[in-house]
């Protein structure tokens, strides 16, 4: 691929050096190398173009029709067909504030998570756990005991799952976390939603407060903020009554109000699904 040069002062650039920073802002590298060639060099023919940013002429039509698009190019001429960039103070900077705020959110996020971690880590080197841990086995057992803790619920459920995880939920616990809701129990429910659970994701949106992640291991569910449930599903499939499921149970108030602070640290970040 050529790399066609330009000076700035005394600083060599060429169009490479701009692709990083665009492709942050939403460009594919073709359309990066469209746009800072033409607010190099000015209106362009197709062909000079092609020549200056060193995107095939194969591929060039599509970059300009997309940065067209985004508002980024627009035609000048037909005939030929000659193309020129829109101002980057008017196209890029909206686009640069608003990753930047994106940005600063997460940080916040982050920071609060590690305050979160740091302030767990110092009581547990203060005051070491004492109260055991259940253990179960068993995708059954671990049902049954994930059914009675939903019928205790008298404030709150807080839940974490799998695509698979809540598919196997609303099999087996549906009616269950129907009826906690009823009693006025506030229910939250955290999960991965796929083109292929989204008719149960649709279902459990009628009952519950449910948001989405991209990706989700973890299985957890915190009952009254009084006891908490990690549960590793072996396998993660659809069965909902046989698996090699392990579940730890813990009533320990560090351990449940630890988990209660990074819940609602996620739950803040997610947007509400909508189904």
């Amino acid at each position: 691929m050529r790399i066609i040069k330009f000076w700035k002062g005394s600083c060599l650039l060429s169009l490479a050096d701009y692709v990083p920073a665009l492709t942050r802002l939403g460009l594919t590298e073709y359309e990066a190398r469209v746009y800072a060639a033409l607010v190099k060099s000015g209106s362009k023919t197709a062909g000079e173009l092609s020549f200056l940013s060193g995107v095939p002429r194969t591929k060039l039509y599509g970059s300009v029709r997309a940065l067209e698009q985004k508002g980024l190019v627009r035609t000048v001429r037909r005939k030929p067909e000659t193309f020129t960039a829109t101002s980057p103070n008017e196209a890029l900077f909206p686009l640069a504030e608003k990753l930047v705020k994106e940005a600063e959110e997460s940080l916040e996020k982050i920071q609060s998570l590690a305050l979160a971690y740091e302030s767990a880590r110092i009581l547990l080197s203060r005051h070491p756990l004492k109260t055991e841990l259940a253990v179960l086995e068993g995708r059954r057992m671990i049902n049954e005991n994930i059914t009675r803790l939903l019928s205790s619920a008298t404030k709150s459920v807080d839940m974490m799952t799998s695509s698979n995880g809540i598919v196997r939920l609303y099999r087996s616990k549906s009616r269950s976390i129907e009826g906690a809701a009823a009693k006025g129990v506030k229910v939250r429910l955290i999960s991965e939603v796929t083109p292929n659970n989204m008719s149960v994701a649709r279902e459990f949106a009628k009952i519950l407060e449910l948001r989405r992640v991209p990706r989700l291991g973890v299985q957890a569910m915190l009952v009254d903020c009084n006891v908490v449930a990690f549960i590793e599903a072996v396998p993660d499939d659809l069965d909902d009554d046989v698996g090699d499921d392990i579940g730890i149970v813990s009533e320990n108030k560090q351990i449940t109000h630890t988990f209660k602070r990074l819940f609602d640290l996620v739950w803040v970040s997610l947007a509400a699904t909508k189904t």
